[in-house]
């Protein structure tokens, strides 16, 4: 559990600001988001229709996991996507904020929800279908005990999504070491992935990695990153420039899983 007294006060407000007044509030953060969730849902089929041999075998619902869940805005796209597509799950999300885990519980969700350690999580062995670890690695200093406890618990086949920011790209670092040093002083990431790290670090936990996406375009000043944001052609500018240049996209979106039987 996260004690706020205990947290540097220039950081306290990313343990207690709700994240869905600060992600839906901000139209350019809502531009974000809902497109993490479009590509989320793509993903999701593209899993199910491959994954159906395994998932014929059993008439369980289906057992996803929001590993790192804070207020649960991702749980809220989860229950949505698989209400849609009419499958039954069995929505978990964990979560080592408590405070985080009470604004989750407050959405009223049919979900599953506890304060724990994405390192221990109780879980049994391959018990699990899914997992999403959505900008969570980044401020996890054991990153690979984690991934090995997630790599532990997903079944075989399971569907591995994770987010991150791409921090070690070029334009990243000209604005953490040059323009905006501040932001290293009082960041709580401790990983400034890029794609090539984030595949190898998931590689090395014994995940197989599928592809890895990217999100919009890394604009080395955060103010100007926010005008950019504020309209629909500055937002589209920034999804043309990521798409031209990858390697400093904003954000990559890892698509992984634990071993697959069917792969060749």
């Amino acid at each position: 559990m996260v004690g706020l007294d205990n947290i540097d006060p220039q950081r306290r407000h990313w343990y207690s600001e709700e994240h869905f007044a600060r992600q839906l509030g901000n139209p350019a953060a809502r531009a974000v988001v809902e497109g993490r969730w479009r590509l989320l849902e793509a993903e999701v089929k593209r899993w199910l229709e491959r994954d159906r041999p395994a998932q014929a075998s059993s008439s369980a619902p289906l057992r996803i996991l929001d590993a790192g869940c804070g207020d649960g805005i991702n749980l809220l796209a989860l229950s949505r996507i698989f209400a849609d597509l009419r499958r039954p799950i069995r929505l978990q999300g964990i979560d080592y904020n408590d405070l985080r885990i009470e604004r989750a519980k407050a959405l009223g969700l049919d979900c599953e929800l506890g304060v724990g350690s994405l390192a221990d999580t109780g879980l049994a062995a391959a018990s699990v279908d899914m997992i999403l670890l959505n900008h969570v690695l980044e401020h996890i200093p054991d990153k690979q005990v984690v991934l090995g406890e997630l790599r532990r618990i997903l079944r075989p086949g399971g569907l591995f999504v994770v987010g991150v920011p791409n921090e070690g790209c070029t334009l990243a670092k000209l604005r953490n070491r040059v323009l905006q040093r501040s932001i290293l002083r009082t960041t709580d990431h401790v990983h400034f992935f890029t794609s090539t790290e984030l595949r190898r670090s998931l590689e090395a936990a014994g995940f197989k990695v599928d592809r890895i996406a990217v999100e919009g375009f890394f604009v080395p000043h955060l103010r100007i990153a926010s005008l950019a944001g504020r309209t629909a052609a500055g937002r589209s500018m920034m999804a043309f420039l990521g798409s031209k240049l990858p390697s400093q996209a904003a954000g990559l979106i890892a698509i992984a899983r634990a071993g697959d039987a069917t792969a060749g």
